[in-house]
C-alpha cells in the first residue's frame, strides 16, 4: 500500500509528516520517496509515530546517514543525483546533405532515462534560433544563404543535463538566367550578325572603305544602303559567323559572307546574273581593290537602266 503527504517538518536527522494519510504500527524500516531531478529516490525511513495513525510520524534522513551506509553495506549509494543526459538525433536533414535555398524543416528523436525531457533548443550556425518544451521537438528555419551551415539541437532533462547533436549542411547557389531568354540562348553570342557589330573593324561593322576592316574586305548592300566588314568564305563548307550567309560576288570565283538579314534583295540576281554584293572592295590586297573598283559604274550603269526604263513606263501610261 502507498499513499501521498507532505514533510512538515525538518530536522537534523529526521522530518515529519502531519495529519493525512501516513505510516502506522508495523511501517517501521519501510522507504519514504521523493522524486528529485526528474527521478523518484528514497529519503526516508519509517522511525515511529503518534496514535492514533494518521496523527503524527516521524522518519529517519537517509541523506544524512548516507556515509555510515556506505561503510556498513560495504558498496556504493546512490545518492539520487540524475547524471544521465537526454539522448537526441537529428533525422532530417542529413549530415552532408544539400539544399535548395529556402525553409528548412528540422525533426529530431530526444529521449531521457527518466522519461521526459524537458526542453529542445535549436541553434543555426552557433546562434539560438528557436527552442521548445515539449515533443515533438521538430522545426523549421530558412537557410537562404548559400555555402556551409551547421545545424545543432540540446536536448536537456529535469536535472540539466544536456545532449547534444549537430549536422553540417550546404545551401546550393542559385544560378542566374540568361535575362534575354533563358530557354534559348544565343547560339554565337561572340559573333554578332552583320551590321551589329560595334568593335571598329571587326564582322559586321560599318566601314567606308577595305582599310577600315580586319579583314581588308568592305562590302556593301545596296538595298539596304549598308557597307560593312566581311570576310572570304568556301560555299562548299559553312565558315561565315553569326547568321550571315557565304555569297558569290561580281568578281568570278569569289564569295564573301554577306548579310540576308539586312535585305532580301541583296541575294537576288541582277540581270547579268551576278549579286550585287561588295562595291567597295571584295578583296585584301591593292591588286584585288583595283578589280572591285569596276563595280562602281557597274552598278551606277544598271541604277540609270532602271530609271529609263521607269520613264517609258510613265510615257507609255500618259500616251
Amino acid at each position: 500500500r502507498r499513499t501521498t503527504n507532505s514533510i512538515s517538518k525538518l530536522y537534523q536527522v529526521e522530518f515529519r509528516f502531519d495529519g493525512g494519510q501516513s505510516t502506522c504500527k508495523g511501517d517501521s524500516g519501510g522507504p519514504a520517496f521523493a522524486t528529485l531531478g526528474g527521478r523518484e529516490v528514497q529519503i526516508g525511513v519509517t522511525s515511529r509515530g503518534a496514535m492514533p495513525c494518521g496523527t503524527s510520524a516521524i522518519d529517519t534522513r537517509v541523506d544524512t546517514f548516507v556515509d555510515w551506509i556506505k561503510q556498513v553495506s560495504g558498496g556504493d549509494v546512490n545518492d539520487g543525483a540524475d547524471t544521465t543526459a537526454p539522448t537526441i538525433a537529428i533525422t532530417a536533414p542529413t549530415d552532408g546533405a544539400t539544399l535548395e535555398p529556402g525553409t528548412v524543416t528540422i525533426t529530431t528523436q530526444a529521449s531521457d532515462d527518466s522519461g521526459t525531457v524537458a526542453s529542445v533548443q535549436l541553434l543555426v550556425d552557433g546562434q539560438p534560433a528557436s527552442s521548445k518544451t515539449a515533443a515533438p521537438f521538430n522545426f523549421t528555419v530558412e537557410l537562404t544563404t548559400p555555402g556551409s551551415h551547421t545545424i545543432e539541437v540540446v536536448a536537456k532533462d529535469g536535472a540539466d543535463n544536456e545532449g547534444r547533436a549537430s549536422a553540417t549542411v550546404t545551401v546550393n547557389d542559385p544560378q542566374p538566367q540568361n535575362p534575354q531568354n533563358p530557354q534559348n540562348p544565343p547560339q554565337n553570342p561572340q559573333t554578332p550578325p552583320p551590321g551589329t557589330a560595334t568593335e571598329p573593324g571587326a564582322f559586321g561593322a560599318e566601314c567606308s572603305g577595305p582599310t577600315e576592316c580586319d579583314s581588308g574586305l568592305c562590302a556593301y548592300d545596296p538595298s539596304a544602303d549598308k557597307h560593312y566588314c566581311t570576310q572570304q568564305c568556301d560555299p562548299s563548307a559553312t565558315p561565315c559567323p553569326g547568321q550571315s550567309d557565304c555569297m558569290p560576288t561580281n568578281n568570278p570565283g569569289a564569295h564573301v559572307c554577306g548579310a540576308p538579314q539586312l535585305s532580301g534583295s541583296a541575294n537576288q540576281a541582277t540581270p547579268d546574273g551576278n549579286l550585287l554584293v561588295g562595291s567597295c572592295a571584295i578583296a585584301p590586297s591593292g591588286e584585288l581593290l583595283a578589280q572591285g573598283a569596276w563595280m562602281l559604274p557597274l552598278l551606277l550603269g544598271l541604277a540609270l537602266l532602271r530609271i529609263r526604263r521607269r520613264l517609258r513606263l510613265r510615257s507609255r501610261r500618259h500616251g
